[in-house]
């Protein structure tokens, strides 16, 4: 079983593959097309190397309670696997009722799930964030909206 230290130099090891990955096929792209993504790899590289040398210095804790390590191990699946539930919630919920109606539920469902409980903030708060997002991708992007099932059926 892999402590939190082995878990973490892996992670720094697979994402500093996937940097270096991205930044060499990127190089194949046009150099206006090009500039992001290379940017976004070495800051990533440099991410993930810088947290890797701080692991490697850290010692290993041998008297870390394997019982408490499974624990949380299933905290952190539990809390993966929510994301991803709701996540998967939403993509078919926008497909039913339409991304802004979807895009305001899961803002406020969001909000609420993680503790917030005023309405008079939640709700202008998720109306305000669905709006944005509307007009940047919609409107100044000009990404096609995805269809919805409930406005086919009207």
């Amino acid at each position: 079983m892999f402590n939190e230290r082995s878990k973490d130099i892996l992670f720094c090891s697979l994402t500093f593959i996937a940097a270096s990955a991205v930044l060499i096929t990127s190089f194949s792209y046009q150099p206006a097309s090009a500039y992001f993504p290379q940017l976004l790899a070495i800051f990533i590289a440099i991410l993930a190397v810088t947290l890797g040398i701080n692991r490697l210095k850290a010692s290993a804790d041998p008297t870390a309670d394997a019982e408490a390590e499974k624990s949380r191990d299933l905290a952190d699946l539990a809390g993966f696997a929510k994301v991803v539930i709701s996540i998967l919630a939403y993509t078919g919920l926008m497909l039913v009722v339409g991304f802004p109606l979807a895009t305001f539920l899961f803002l406020s469902l969001t909000m609420v799930i993680s503790g917030e409980r005023r309405p008079l903030l939640v709700l202008p708060v998720a109306l305000g964030l669905t709006g944005l997002l509307y007009f940047l991708f919609f409107w100044f992007l000009g990404v096609y909206p995805p269809e919805a099932l409930l406005f086919e059926l009207i």
